[in-house]
């Protein structure tokens, strides 16, 4: 389905992203992204723990610039991470990003489909996701600890 409309006939990334970002072409970013799992289908499931948050946070940021984008108000430490670009950009952001990391299926598979090594966490699994993995686009980690300790 993401092929809809991230086919290069129809989607091309804009460099200029990087420039609202305040970054270079060689400058490597990670694009983390926390659902609020207030979906229905979400209901019974879980993502990544305030202090999971923390350690992944407090771990990435120490190796490599990190973005958040987040359905939720983040907490005020969190927030300095922030993507702040509009939603219509948020493709771009991702496009030119070393690696997404997130809790939500939609974004980690359009990642895998712009060519942006992506790791998907979450209790729920997705076929899309799990065919992405076989050719090497995506990770699926079912928990935050398996991920967390890989």
């Amino acid at each position: 389905m993401e092929l809809c409309y991230l086919h290069p006939h129809y989607f091309k990334p804009e460099e200029s992203i990087l420039d609202e970002l305040n970054l270079t072409r060689e400058e490597p970013y990670i694009l983390i992204r926390f659902v609020s799992w207030d979906a229905n289908h979400d209901f019974g499931q879980k993502g990544f723990t305030h202090e999971d948050k923390k350690l992944l946070i407090s771990t990435l940021s120490k190796k490599i610039k990190i973005y958040i984008s987040s359905e939720k108000n983040l907490p005020e430490e969190f927030r300095k991470f922030r993507v702040k670009v509009s939603p219509d950009k948020i493709h771009h952001v991702m496009a030119f990003a070393t690696l997404f990391v997130g809790e939500g299926a939609t974004m980690a598979s359009e990642c895998a489909m712009l060519g942006t090594a992506s790791i998907y966490v979450n209790t729920i699994t997705a076929g899309t996701l799990e065919e992405q993995e076989k050719y090497g686009s995506c990770l699926v980690f079912v928990t935050q600890r398996e991920f967390l300790k890989k």
